[in-house]
């Protein structure tokens, strides 16, 4: 599953008790993420935030943890055409990828951040600083061009 895009692992990072979580979602081939805020960790705003994200994207695989905010991820998966797996609890090593970023995402955005203060825009730019910085586990290509290169190729078979 990481030879082609469209294979995507989420996860939500929580703030401060009670003060929002931020949704990532990150493709384990090209590594690409796409970030979005949801103000409280609720099944329905989960899934608002990660279809409003999905458009236009490639979706094959979903790949979750157990945690009530992703019980519509199945209905999601359905929408998009694409199979939704949930983790084993106590097992995030099963979708690595996005655990990994959200330790580089705690660069920005450190433990008890408080998500309601955090501007989309903001989220946006990290999103955008993470897509294109160089990953060893790519070559030292970015996520960006890792995507892009996949798409094109796709594309032209």
């Amino acid at each position: 599953m990481r030879q082609e895009i469209g294979h995507l692992e989420v996860d939500l990072m929580e703030g401060a008790k009670g003060k929002g979580s931020l949704v990532m979602m990150e493709d384990r081939c090209s590594r690409l993420i796409t970030l979005n805020l949801v103000m409280r960790k609720t099944a329905v705003e989960v899934y608002t935030a990660i279809d409003s994200v999905l458009d236009g994207q490639k979706v094959n695989t979903i790949t979750i943890d157990q945690g009530r905010e992703f019980v519509l991820t199945e209905v999601l998966g359905q929408q998009w055409g694409a199979t939704t797996y949930a983790c084993h609890a106590h097992r995030p090593w099963e979708k690595g990828s996005v655990e990994n970023t959200d330790s580089l995402l705690r660069q920005f955005f450190p433990e008890g951040t408080d998500f309601t203060t955090v501007e989309l825009s903001t989220v946006l730019a990290v999103q955008h600083l993470l897509n294109n910085r160089p990953r060893k586990v790519l070559g030292y290509r970015t996520p960006q061009e890792g995507h892009s290169s996949h798409q094109s190729g796709a594309l032209a078979t």
